[in-house]
């Protein structure tokens, strides 16, 4: 079995485990001044959570919110609620707002981590992470979150150190020694990863996550595979994640000739994990060797065909990214339109790829297509959501054709995951100019010009939205400095 992929709750099961857990002591924690309705609709909100209601449970943690805005419970339980029903960007503001009513305690921020990293904010989360770690160093779900995130960036000697030091300061218990041997063993350190476990299990033999990490330690070292079974054995009980891919390791142990119990091991790997291409061709293996040549045929044609969709998915977007700078090189240089044609033959390719639909939406803005750079810009979002590009793309092709409402909700989103876009903040107060929403507007324009953004333009729009709400000597010298920059 490879140890590429280690075999631990995805980040998004740990996003649940922490925002359901997170509500429950700040709900014990906070009064509820305004008597019962407050009580009672946190009770029926988190009520709805566990019958896995998201519907009612967002309704009634909004009602509670509503109630006692200061209460970040509320907002939390709101936050996985509708984390719990897709809306990911509304979740993102729910948990910010937690985060705002209890700056202290971590909880908030740990959720306000969990959405960045679901909504594809790596960079922000992996900051709010760090910020947690300063405050609460012996707390480990943000040094196990941040290994995650790191894990899946490719930096595994980064997530294996951030691991060394929770271990050294004693935090973290199975889940992150588990997480720190099946690094080490990605990295090919099966002595580490096995010194790893070993320390755990001298506390807690039968910790599932320990024993899945020794058992993997051991059967990567040749002249020790054969104690490797009953670790293995003991990591099913115990419940380590992905049983799947533990009969497929089990049953390479059991391998040798015509083995029934392999084929046994390796069947259940299929059962489990029907989406995995080494059960197939293991167990296509193991009952070719026992002679049963047309089952054997069975297993190892989807084998094939699984290996080459993968490899024929890995080649499209390998090619259709070189493609994409020549179509690149074509706008730069003035050509758009000669752009879009050479786009047409890459979506023929590679009809379900993001960024082919982000980049035919900017061309086509820059051709002034505006209704077909929307229709771009939302399939871009639609195929990989969260992207902040994709977003500020369809709120930009929005404002043009005039559906202000769904360029302001495009452009909330996108600062959900990153508020610190000066140029979403300061389309954005465009956008809330033009519906009238000159509060709104000129927060946006105050907060795009302290993140960086700058221009003539950009200043005389302020002005003209201080001047809406009054505020004449402010206007007139957002106007001196439009002077300054060169604005006639």
């Amino acid at each position: 079995m490879t140890t590429r992929r280690p075999l631990v709750a995805s980040l998004a099961a740990v996003a649940i485990v922490c925002a359901l857990a997170a509500t429950q002591p700040l709900a014990a924690q906070e009064p509820s001044p305004t008597g019962t309705a407050f009580g009672e609709a946190m009770r029926q909100g988190q009520a709805a959570l566990v019958a896995g209601d998201a519907g009612t449970a967002a309704e009634r943690f909004t009602a509670a919110a509503a109630l006692d805005p200061s209460s970040a419970a509320a907002h939390l339980g709101l936050a996985e609620a509708e984390r719990l029903r897709g809306a990911l960007y509304e979740a993102l503001a729910a948990a910010r707002r937690a985060q705002q009513a209890a700056p202290e305690p971590i909880e908030p921020s740990i959720a306000v981590a969990s959405l960045q990293v679901e909504l594809g904010a790596v960079r922000d989360a992996l900051e709010t992470l760090e910020a947690i770690r300063s405050r609460a160093p012996d707390d480990a779900r943000a040094y196990l979150l941040s290994a995650l995130v790191l894990r899946d960036a490719e930096q595994l000697e980064a997530a294996t150190e951030l691991l060394h030091q929770a271990e050294a300061r004693g935090v973290g218990g199975a889940p992150l020694a588990s997480e720190l041997g099946l690094l080490l063993l990605a990295g090919g350190k099966a002595a580490d990863a096995e010194a790893v476990a070993a320390r755990h299990l001298s506390v807690d033999g039968d910790a599932g996550g320990p024993n899945l990490v020794m058992g993997l330690a051991l059967a990567a070292q040749p002249a020790r595979r054969a104690e490797a079974t009953p670790y293995l054995e003991k990591a099913l009980a115990g419940g380590a994640p992905d049983p799947g891919r533990i009969h497929l390791e089990l049953g390479a142990l059991a391998f040798d000739g015509c083995s029934e119990a392999a084929i046994g091991h390796f069947r259940t790997a299929r059962e489990l994990r029907p989406d995995l291409a080494q059960a197939h061709y293991r167990l296509g293996s193991a009952l070719a060797a026992c002679g049963r040549t047309d089952e054997a045929a069975t297993h190892l044609t989807r084998f094939r065909e699984m290996a080459g969709d993968a490899d024929a998915r890995d080649h499209a977007a390998r090619a259709a990214g070189a493609d994409l700078n020549v179509v690149r090189t074509l706008a730069a240089n003035g050509r758009p339109l000669a752009a879009l044609e050479s786009l047409a033959e890459i979506e023929s390719r590679s009809p379900d790829d993001a960024r082919v639909a982000r980049l035919r939406a900017r061309l086509e803005l820059a051709l002034q297509r505006d209704a077909d750079a929307l229709a771009s810009a939302r399939r871009a979002d639609a195929l990989l959501p969260g992207q902040v590009e994709s977003l500020l793309l369809v709120g930009l092709a929005a404002s043009r054709v005039g559906e202000l409402v769904d360029a302001a909700s495009a452009l909330e989103r996108a600062l959900a995951v990153d508020p610190r876009r000066a140029d979403v903040h300061a389309l954005l107060a465009a956008v809330e100019a033009d519906r009238g929403r000159f509060e709104p507007a000129a927060e946006h324009f105050q907060t795009a010009l302290r993140l960086g953004a700058e221009g003539p333009e950009l200043r005389l729009a302020y002005a003209r939205v201080l001047e809406r709400l009054g505020r004449s000597d402010d206007a007139r010298r957002q106007l001196e400095l439009r002077a300054v920059l060169g604005g006639p």
